[in-house]
């Protein structure tokens, strides 16, 4: 389970966070320093994947991905892959750098909503998990084996990303025309 998403840049300044359990706020602040210092003291050439309990907890990991100024981390337990985690972080900064034009840490001072509605997106592609239980059902109804499915998991990660992107252009062109609307229809 995905109990974090935290991207600060490289001063300690969160640029965008998402708690999965509840925290108040100077806990929340207080997280984003501790996982700040421990990102800064690490050297570049060891592991992205941190044991992070001494920050959040029994079984807690996370895993950091630094771009130019910016790292992003997630935050998890050990019923998700390490792997997975920072294959999820590549994919979400390729989703931002298609939804930007190139992303950068202003955008996502800016535009949190549409930073937060891509991760939303992505996570619930990701959690919904009745595309792989319906294609074992598929398989199984044709005789073949669940292994069979293995090598579809790249096309579902690209109809995943499509699905993700698609939903974002919308979202978006839905919330500049009501931003448009709202502003036109003020009184003067």
């Amino acid at each position: 389970m995905i109990r974090a998403v935290i991207v600060m840049n490289t001063q300690g300044k969160p640029r965008f966070a998402k708690f999965y359990d509840f925290q108040p706020v100077e806990k929340q602040q207080e997280l984003i320093r501790s996982v700040h210092g421990v990102l800064c003291s690490r050297a570049e050439n060891l592991s992205n994947f941190v044991e992070a309990e001494s920050i959040f907890g029994p079984d807690s990991r996370l895993v950091y991905k630094h771009f130019a100024t910016l790292y992003f981390v997630f935050v998890f337990n050990s019923s998700e892959n390490e792997l997975a985690m920072l294959d999820l972080i590549q994919v979400f900064v390729e989703t931002l750098d298609k939804c930007f034009k190139n992303v950068c840490e202003l955008d996502l001072v800016f535009h949190y909503t549409k930073v937060r509605n891509s991760l939303e997106f992505y996570q619930l592609c990701l959690q919904n998990s009745f595309w792989l239980a319906g294609l074992s059902l598929l398989f199984k109804a044709s005789g073949l084996s669940n292994s069979a499915c293995i090598p579809l998991m790249p096309c579902l990660q690209i109809i995943t990303r499509s699905v993700v992107l698609a939903m974002t252009d919308y979202l978006d062109s839905q919330v500049n025309k009501l931003s448009y609307s709202w502003t036109t229809h003020l009184p003067h």
